[in-house]
């Protein structure tokens, strides 16, 4: 038998992660949205936008339609790692989606 990727985790970084669906935030509405808490121990944050309408992504509360991260309607998604992006992955995340609230999912690796 194989190794697995948490034995290969475990023997590369010295950890043990674990991913997880925020089932708490769902979709994105029209004003302000917090997306995510800020967790010391995430190592990798990914937002997939599955509505139809455009979300604003930021670590700061001034995120607005127009103002911040991109996240196109139908899919679109935009991944943070610990290794690209520093401590920015480990921030609390606040959206805004432009014209209806939008479905959403959000992933999330945390070291345990």
């Amino acid at each position: 038998m194989g190794t697995t990727n948490a034995e290969l985790l475990k023997a590369t970084f010295g950890i043990e992660t674990t991913e997880r669906v925020n089932e708490l935030v769902t979709q994105c509405e029209t004003t302000l949205t917090r997306l995510t808490t800020n967790n010391p121990n995430r190592l990798s944050l990914t937002f997939i936008n599955s509505g139809a309408s455009n979300i604003f992504l930021s670590f700061h509360t001034g995120v607005a339609v127009g103002v911040g991260i991109r996240l196109g309607a139908n899919g679109s998604s935009v991944a943070l790692t610990w290794d690209r992006d520093m401590s920015l992955v480990t921030r609390e995340f606040y959206g805004i989606a432009s014209g209806a609230a939008s479905a959403m999912e959000i992933i999330e690796v945390v070291s345990i």
